[in-house]
């Protein structure tokens, strides 16, 4: 429970009254805070073009296809 209130202090979850209780969901999805953490480490970094370069290295050939595809506007390919 102090976790999850921490959560909600935090903005990470929201709560409504269910009865007697508090019901806690998240305010984004698995994947909008995946993406949001990537932009957070990009904007930090010295060298974005290095850590990008770096990143593509090291994700699966399928994954930098599929990324590829996105970015020429054809995201089922």
């Amino acid at each position: 429970m102090t976790i999850l209130v921490r959560l909600c202090k935090k903005g990470h979850v929201e709560r409504h009254r269910d009865g007697r209780a508090y019901a806690y969901h998240p305010v984004q999805t698995r994947e909008q805070h995946a993406a949001a953490r990537m932009r957070e480490v990009l904007s930090t970094a010295g060298d974005r073009p290095a850590v990008l370069s770096s990143f593509l290295a090291t994700i699966d050939p399928a994954d930098r296809a599929q990324l590829r595809r996105m970015l020429q506007g054809r995201p089922d390919g």
